[in-house]
């Protein structure tokens, strides 16, 4: 891309960082599935986990891990999950939006890999389009390559089926602008409630929520 200033995630707004760290940033979802939707995202601008170096990679995953934990002891179940080289969707630009790599932390946990083989390897599995799934402690975790023609929103879509089939609440993207804020609300407190923040990066009562 022609430069970081055009990518949300190279340089995000203060009120969306719930915590950073050298590495990687753990930001809100602008437009949530449900309570508790956070994005890791690697603070270098690469279009996959897989494709940062591995200090990075290392870096990244480990705050997503973190932050799956906080939403696994809050509701019980957490998965992270990536369609590496997806471009970012944001409100009016979810077609030309800019490829910055971005794991989805949600409190679901569901093998969203399609047609998923017994011997299907574990592990991120290179810069090209993939899947990529971390959804309990006792399951390894698992990827699976992509055709660059994959719909877009592949994982939202398949976690909102099974969120709908378990009865669970969840919000469509074009919901009401309301709803998604308040269930950004809800995260936030929860994030500050577990105190799970960095000093300085956590969202304050008078700093405003991000504007839809």
């Amino acid at each position: 891309m022609s430069g970081a200033v055009e990518c949300p995630f190279c340089l995000p707004a203060d009120a969306e960082v719930l915590e950073q760290t050298a590495d990687a940033r753990l930001l809100i979802d602008l437009r949530p599935l449900c309570v508790g939707h956070m994005l890791v995202v690697p603070r270098v601008h690469v279009s996959s986990v897989a494709e940062a170096e591995l200090s990075v990679r290392e870096g990244t995953l480990g705050l997503a891990r973190e932050a799956a934990t906080l939403l696994r002891d809050t509701f019980g179940e957490a998965g992270i999950y990536e369609h590496g080289g997806s471009p970012i969707c944001r409100p009016r630009s979810c077609q030309g939006g800019p490829t910055h790599a971005h794991l989805h932390i949600l409190p679901v946990a569901e093998d969203v890999l399609l047609d998923r083989q017994p011997d299907e390897p574990t592990g991120l599995r290179g810069p090209a389009h993939y899947l990529y799934q971390e959804i309990d402690d006792d399951v390894p975790s698992a990827s699976q390559s992509l055709g660059p023609t994959v719909p877009r929103h592949l994982v939202r879509s398949r976690l909102q089926q099974t969120m709908a089939e378990r009865g669970m609440r969840w919000l469509p993207m074009g919901a009401d602008r309301h709803l998604h804020l308040t269930a950004i609300e809800e995260t936030l407190r929860l994030v500050r409630t577990r105190d799970r923040t960095l000093e300085g990066a956590r969202p304050s009562a008078d700093r405003p929520l991000v504007h839809l």
